[in-house]
């Protein structure tokens, strides 16, 4: 029997292992400045031009999110697109706020981390300062484009038909299986999320279905009007959780030699939480990639979803802390390779600890300003797992601002603050941490 550890102040506290975790699931880049000799001190100062300046910065740090097919709100891929919007864009670099990441880097690095050096903003504001020019385009630096999306899918999937949500419901979660056939046992070693309608679809989870599970999964969908039935957490039928999918969310590729298994028979499926607090419902056909392996793995990667669920945020209160400790009770090691962290609206910080035998905490994750539409997996470089031994502990430490100034705005109004409890809607909330992890030592 576990010891239960002394609550923080003005916090519920309880501890949960991984095997029950389990039960949830089975089984920085240099500046470019251009080109040319360094100036005398006596000489005139040379302005900085877009395409031999400020062009190769925006390309590394913005131009895949801020493209004509990309993610944000407006292009900065043209001298023509970017030049209404650069004071916008100095001041958003200046504030941390762009390029978006969330996680405080003295916890650690991540690989893909998009983070803005000094002399890049730099670089930026100077531009604008001396006016903004447009500069010869023969100066243009080729710059490689970092991608949010899956290198080479192997395959393409949505369920059968376009399901749309039912309007009675402001969240409704429903399962899908996906159109897809696997006749011998498969690895996915990346996979992406692609909704349909992204101002619905709130999150997406991705389970492996096998074999024997698919008559009940059938029967249970066919006991249900419309494609696939309505579920919580998880189908409700023995299945794996493989992967998650939230907003600002990239595609997750796995290290080489790890992957998750589908065993030969199964098919996948999707639970999708589409959110109508303030969006008509429309017939959605998400679809999901996956990259599959050539070879079997060495090793096959598990996801344990590490929540803590008991909690009662106070009306008013701009600051309410909660902590779950969870123990490794495998009899074996496990070597954590990236965590998601998840909280919803009212989410103010989330931080992610191993604590080891010592009681020495480590950092895996900590995210100090919330914002729920950037949510991400954060990867671990391979020479940065975490290993947590049998008996260690991970600690997930939430807080959350209910403040009457902090609540979300429904059908253009305000909402009042309210006591707010564990729950899978959008306007509950959750303080969860879901790792990627391998039962091993790596």
């Amino acid at each position: 029997m576990l010891d239960r550890e002394t609550p923080m102040p003005r916090t519920r506290s309880r501890i949960s292992s991984w095997s029950a975790a389990l039960l949830t699931t089975v089984t920085a880049v240099g500046c470019a400045t251009g080109s040319g000799d360094t100036p005398s001190p006596d000489a005139e100062p040379t302005s900085l031009t877009y395409y031999a300046d400020a062009k190769p910065v925006l390309d590394r740090h913005c131009v895949s999110c801020h493209s004509a097919d990309g993610a944000g709100p407006f292009a900065l891929d043209t001298f023509d697109a970017v030049e209404p919007w650069k004071e916008a864009v100095v001041a958003a670099v200046e504030a941390g706020t762009m390029p978006p990441w969330m996680p405080d880097t003295d916890c650690r690095h991540y690989p893909g981390e998009r983070v803005m050096s000094d002399d890049d903003k730099a670089i930026l504001k100077q531009w604008v300062d001396d006016g903004a020019a447009e500069g010869d385009e023969a100066d243009a630096v080729d710059v490689e484009l970092p991608s949010l999306d899956l290198p080479n899918p192997s395959l393409s999937m949505t369920a059968a038909e376009p399901y749309t949500p039912d309007p009675a419901r402001p969240d409704d979660y429903r399962c899908l299986l996906l159109d897809q056939d696997f006749d011998v046992d498969t690895f996915i070693t990346g996979y992406q999320v692609v909704p349909d309608k992204k101002e619905i679809v709130h999150h997406v989870l991705l389970y492996v279905v096998p074999p024997e599970s698919l008559d009940e999964f059938n029967q249970v969908d066919a006991a249900e009007e419309g494609p696939g039935f309505t579920c919580f957490s998880d189908p409700g039928v023995d299945s794996m959780l493989f992967g998650t999918w939230v907003p600002g969310a990239p595609a997750t590729t796995l290290p080489n030699n790890i992957g998750f298994e589908v065993p030969a028979g199964s098919k996948l499926a999707m639970q999708v939480h589409y959110n109508l607090v303030d969006n008509a419902p429309v017939a959605d056909q998400t679809a999901v990639e996956v990259q599959l392996a050539d070879t079997t793995p060495l090793y096959s990667a598990l996801n344990l979803v590490l929540a803590e669920s008991d909690f009662e945020v106070p009306p008013g209160q701009s600051s309410y802390v909660a902590e779950g400790t969870f123990e490794n009770t495998f009899p074996f090691p496990v070597t954590i390779i990236s965590s998601l962290p998840h909280m919803h609206l009212l989410g103010r910080s989330i931080r992610f600890d191993h604590v080891d035998a010592e009681g020495t905490e480590t950092c895996i994750v900590d995210i100090p300003d919330w914002d729920f539409n950037w949510q991400q997996t954060y990867d671990l470089a391979p020479d940065d797992f975490i290993v947590v031994e049998p008996g260690e502990s991970t600690k997930v430490t939430c807080e959350w601002d209910n403040s009457a100034e902090n609540q979300p705005v429904v059908n253009g109004e305000r909402l009042e603050p309210a006591t707010v409890h564990w729950g899978e809607g959008t306007l509950e909330e959750m303080c969860v941490v879901i790792i990627t992890a391998i039962p091993d030592r790596l």
